[in-house]
Formats: structure tokens, sequence, C-alpha cells
């Protein structure tokens, strides 16, 4: 089958808008060789209307026969498109960087689908679940983190509107399991379970119905301490620096290059949001804003194929992160 669109344009072709066509044609061949058409077949040229005289009109203090003269200033050069008055806007009301700006909604989509096949074989048993709580836990959590992420997007037509309907409410469910898993352990597997279903559900295509707790004004610290964001982070940077190695690794994976950059530009908004440790301390949120620059500059660098220019911001990245981990641990 051919793209959307083309199979249609053949069937038309073939149908009526080509016998409406003929129909056209035949009606128009005959005249068009009896010269009965309007300046065509005629042995002479059509004749033209002489142009008209120029209107000789009296002096008047009222009429202006040159208008022209009248106005001021140089002509406009409409040739010329006009600047904007004011770029995109890059920050929210309350200054803080527009998560569109800093991660596209394809890369938040991509970080859900990558989370759920280690999600589910650690759900697949009780045994598999007691054993891997750790990872789980924070796999619970970041997943928390993304449909929020989903719900406060600037742009929600780049997120598919299924998913968008029920970020709100797949954060904080996500959050929840996340808080009994920590809390109760392993007892905490069914509810478990019921998540990871719902994820591939989701993932699948089927509606989830998901309702927002209402109890208290939301804050990104609810969803996870700092030290989920950290470790993150720090898987995001040992891709970046594998994946800048050389020039055969940068062009191995592109897209998960830009993936991870995505993910550390937006993780430094994110770890300056109120309530994170140390999220009002002015020289944490220096390296936080260093970071995010850095990796914004990978993810421009990745887009263009400009290797040198990537190897640099990614080794800045990790720089920013090593200095801001000797002052706050």
């Amino acid at each position: 089958m051919g793209w959307f669109g083309w199979t249609e344009l053949r069937g038309r072709t073939n149908g009526r808008f080509v016998s409406g066509g003929c129909m056209t044609l035949a009606v128009l061949v005959p005249a068009l060789a009896s010269g009965q058409v309007i300046g065509i077949g005629s042995s002479k040229p059509a004749r033209r209307q002489p142009a008209p005289a120029a209107e000789q009109l009296p002096a008047s203090d009222i009429l202006e026969p040159d208008a022209l003269r009248l106005l001021t200033g140089p002509r406009p050069n409409f040739a010329v498109p006009k600047e904007a008055s004011h770029s995109s806007p890059q920050t929210d009301s309350d200054g803080s960087r527009l998560w569109s700006t800093l991660v596209s909604g394809a890369t938040l989509a991509d970080e859900i689908k990558l989370s759920l096949p280690p999600l589910q074989r650690a759900t697949e048993t009780q045994t598999a679940f007691n054993s891997s709580l750790a990872s789980a836990l924070d796999r619970f959590h970041m997943i928390s983190v993304v449909f929020g992420l989903m719900a406060a997007y600037d742009k929600p037509n780049d997120i598919r509107s299924s998913w968008r309907a029920a970020a709100a409410g797949l954060r904080d469910q996500f959050a929840r399991v996340a808080s009994h898993i920590d809390r109760d352990g392993g007892k905490a597997y069914a509810e478990a379970c019921i998540r990871a279903e719902e994820l591939a559900a989701l993932i699948l295509g089927e509606t989830i119905n998901a309702e927002p707790d209402d109890e208290q004004q939301f804050q990104w610290s609810q969803l996870c301490d700092r030290a989920v964001l950290m470790r993150r982070l720090e898987a995001a940077k040992r891709f970046l620096l594998q994946g800048t190695a050389s020039k055969d690794a940068f062009a191995e994976d592109p897209e998960r290059l830009l993936h991870e950059a995505e993910f550390v530009a937006a993780f430094g908004e994110l770890i300056v949001r109120e309530a994170f440790a140390d999220w009002d301390d002015d020289t944490y949120r220096g390296y936080a804003a260093t970071m995010q620059e850095e990796a914004l500059t990978l993810r421009k660098a990745v887009q263009q194929a400009d290797y040198e220019t990537a190897i640099t911001a990614a080794k800045a990245v990790t720089k920013s992160c090593s200095t801001c981990h000797d002052g706050y641990r």
C-alpha cells in the first residue's frame, strides 16, 4: 500500500475526474477546429481597444492628481520579509525554562517505552521482584517523573492525546506504587504488577483512566528524592561519554545520544525545582545551569553531526557533574 493520499489520487485519475475531463474535451475540440472559440482559429489578429487618454483634471485644492506626491518617507520594500517582533518564548511565567525547549515529546514517549521491558522482567514473579526491589523502585519513580513532564508539557500536541489526558493521574499512580515499594518491599508486588500491566496496555494503544490526587498542591519533590534523579543522570552521563568516545561511536547511535542529552537538559531544570535538596542554593543552581547548557550544546551537535563539538560538550557535562558532586552529596 502506498503512502496515504497517493492510492486515493490514483483511484480518482482512473474514475470520474478523468471522464469529466474527457467530456470537456469532447465539447472543446470541435469548437477549436471550427474557430468558434473567441480569438482562436481567426486569420486576423484580435483587435485591441486603444488605451484611454489621461484624464485632464482641473486644478483643485481638494483633489490631488498625484497621490504619491503626498507620501513622505521611504517606500516600503515588500520583497524583504518583516522581522518577527519577538522570538518564541523560552521561559515560563515563573522564569523557569519551558520543557519543550529542553526535551521533545518523542523523547519522553521513548523513555516510557524503554522502561517497560525491565519493569516486566522485575514483576514476572514474586522472586524476581524481591531480588530487584531497588531497580524496580527507581524505575517506578522515573516513570512517575516522565508522566509528570508530560502533564506539564507546554506543547501538548507533541504528546499522544491518550497519554496526555491520563498523564497527571499516571504520574500520581506510579509515584504511589513507588512509595509502597519503598515502605513495604515485596508486599507491594501485586500493585506493582497492576501498574506494569497498565503501562503495557497504554503503550499498545489502550486508554487508561487515571485521575490525579487532589489532596495537596503538586510539587516535583513529591515524586522522588533528588538521589533518584541523580542516578538517572549518572546513567545518562555514562552513555554520553561512551557515545562520543570516537567518531565511530558517535555515528553508531545518534538517536540515543540525543535522547540522553535531552534528559540531562530537562533534569538540569528539574533538580532546582522547589523543595528538592539545595534547590535554592545559588552555587548549586549555577552547576545545574551549566550542565543544562552543555547538554543543549551536545544536542545541537548531534543534530548537526558535529563530532568535535559533541565530545567537548559531553566532557563539559561530566565536569559540571563532578564539580557539583564534590560540594553536594
